[in-house]
């Protein structure tokens, strides 16, 4: 199950490498349109594999005990009740489910008042990694790994910015 899967990147890339099954869901009609437009183009190894549908993650209802992997790409931070969601995933994971999680999260410590208006402006719902990880145990999981992965995102980015400035240049 891939929540908030957008147009579908994720969800091909592990129909394609992977072999599984990939449900993805989004709020956004308009990322679901792009997703289906671009299932229109893949191979058939990948399109019986993939299927994208317009849900709210907080709302839908879970079959139980059903998903082998929840997976979710910078997309909870938006999501007010985090408790409440992953206790859906965990009623909606087999057993040895696993959930896999990337998101944006706040730092520890005082944050300054520019950052806290944009997250608000943003209607960011943002946690520290730590707390994180604790609203996931909380919501029944086991062997919860609440990773802080900044200093890779920034090489990531460093990257990025560098192949722009010599496209541009």
């Amino acid at each position: 199950l891939d929540i908030g899967c957008g147009i579908g990147g994720s969800a091909f890339y592990m129909a394609q490498h992977y072999g599984v099954d990939v449900f993805g869901i989004d709020l956004s009609t308009n990322m679901i349109d792009l997703a289906k437009e671009y299932w229109k183009e893949m191979n058939p190894a990948i399109k019986h594999r993939t299927r994208f549908l317009v849900e709210d993650a907080t709302t839908m209802e879970y079959p139980e005990n059903f998903y082998d992997v929840v997976y979710s790409r910078d997309t909870i931070l938006h999501i007010e009740d985090k408790l409440h969601l992953f206790k859906l995933f965990e009623k909606t994971l087999k057993p040895g489910g696993q959930l896999v999680i990337s998101d944006y999260c706040c730092g520890d410590g005082v944050h300054t008042q520019a950052f806290k208006d944009y997250v608000k402006q943003r209607g960011y719902n943002l946690l520290t990694v730590s707390e994180y990880g604790k609203t996931i145990k909380k919501a029944g999981f086991e062997e919860v790994q609440a990773i802080n992965n900044s200093k890779y995102f920034l090489e990531i980015l460093d990257k990025e910015l560098k192949s722009f400035r010599s496209i541009r240049e």
